[in-house]
C-alpha cells in the first residue's frame, strides 16, 4: 500500500506543479525549473519506497528492464493516473477563474517530440536509477529532473512537453489537452519508453549478461547502502 500511496502523491505533486506553472498567472520562463524542482523533490522523497516512477511509460520501461514486478504494473499506473487527475483539478481550483487554452500543435512534429523525449527520459532513468554500475548514487533525482526541465524548454512549443501518459490524462481532464491528442500521445510515449528499455539492454553490459526472474525486482540506485557490520 505504501508504494501505491507514494506513486499517487508523487504524480499528484508533479501534475499540480505543471498546471500551476502554465495556467495564467503562469511561471512563464521559470516553469521548466519549477516543474523540474517539484519532480526532483518527490523523486528523492519517494524513491526508497516505490522507485518514484510517477509515469506509466516509465513503469512499463522499468518492467521491461526487469526491475519492477508485473503485479505492480496495474496498481502503479492506476495510482499515477488518478494522482495526475487529482493534482490537475486541485491546481485548477487554486487558479479558479483562470482561462484555459487548449494545446495547439502540428501532430507529426508533436508525436515525434513526445516519442524522442520520453525515450530520453526513460533511458536516463534506467541508467541512473536501475543499473548496478550507478547503484547508490545521489544524483539520480537531479539527472531525471534535468531531462524534464530541458525537455520542456526544447519541446514545450512543439508538443507541450508531456512525456507522461498520466500527465496526458490529467491535462485532458482539465481541458488543456484535446481529446484528439490523448490516445496518440499515450501511444508514442509508451513506444518511446519501450525503445529506451531496448537501448538500455543494448548499452548496459550487466543488463545484457543477466537473467532476470520475472517477479523479482532488481537492485536500484534508490536502495540505501548497507552499513558494514561492526
Amino acid at each position: 500500500m505504501a508504494k501505491i500511496v507514494v506513486e499517487f502523491f508523487g504524480t499528484f505533486v508533479l501534475m499540480a506543479s505543471i498546471v500551476l506553472s502554465v495556467i495564467d498567472p503562469a511561471a512563464a520562463q521559470f516553469a521548466p525549473f519549477a516543474i523540474g524542482l517539484a519532480l526532483a523533490a518527490v523523486i528523492y522523497a519517494g524513491a526508497h519506497v516505490s522507485g518514484a516512477h510517477y509515469n506509466p511509460a516509465v513503469t512499463i520501461s522499468i518492467r521491461l528492464r526487469g526491475a519492477c514486478r508485473t503485479s505492480d504494473l496495474a496498481p502503479f499506473i492506476a495510482a499515477q493516473t488518478i494522482g495526475a487527475i487529482a493534482g490537475g483539478f486541485t491546481a485548477l481550483w487554486l487558479k479558479s477563474g483562470a482561462a484555459i487554452a487548449q494545446l495547439q500543435i502540428d501532430l507529426p512534429r508533436a508525436l515525434t517530440a513526445e516519442f524522442l523525449f520520453t525515450l530520453i527520459l526513460a533511458f536516463v532513468i534506467l541508467h541512473v536509477g536501475f543499473s548496478k554500475a550507478t547503484k547508490g548514487n545521489s544524483y539520480f533525482g537531479f539527472a531525471i529532473a534535468s531531462v524534464v526541465a530541458f525537455g520542456i524548454i526544447c519541446a514545450g512549443s512543439v508538443s507541450g512537453a508531456v512525456f507522461n501518459p498520466a500527465v496526458a490524462a490529467g491535462l485532458f481532464a482539465v481541458g488543456i489537452l484535446p481529446v484528439s491528442l490523448l490516445l496518440p500521445y499515450i501511444a508514442v510515449q509508451i513506444l518511446g519508453a519501450a525503445a529506451a528499455a531496448v537501448l538500455f539492454l543494448i548499452t548496459n553490459d550487466e543488463a545484457r549478461q543477466m537473467e532476470v526472474a520475472p517477479e523479482v525486482p532488481q537492485p536500484t540506485a534508490y536502495e540505501p547502502k548497507r552499513q558494514a557490520s561492526l
